[in-house]
């Protein structure tokens, strides 16, 4: 089962209709600092990050130190599209 840690707000899939795929894990972090955000994608195989200001920045420190998760989805900061960005672990 592949596991999602989203820094988008659930409300905001919900809000919007989108429906979360079953059979996926989804973590959903609000209140987090660099730490907790390692910890939390121990073992994850996406990052779903939003354009929006964050508790924290995904720093390097960060990537480095979640070598489960192989792609990150962000949210573009000008447009409006999602940018993939597959991490080279």
């Amino acid at each position: 089962m592949p596991i999602v840690v989203s820094l988008v707000p659930e409300e905001r899939f919900k809000k919007t209709g989108v429906d979360l795929p079953g059979g996926w894990e989804f973590k959903f972090l609000s209140d987090f600092n660099e730490n907790d955000l390692i910890m939390a994608c121990r073992g994850a195989d996406f990052l779903l990050v939003p354009s929006a200001f964050l508790p924290c920045k995904v720093t390097r420190r960060v990537i480095e130190n979640i070598p489960s998760v192989k792609i990150f989805k962000w949210k573009g900061l000008v447009t409006t599209s999602w940018m993939w960005l597959p991490l080279l672990n």
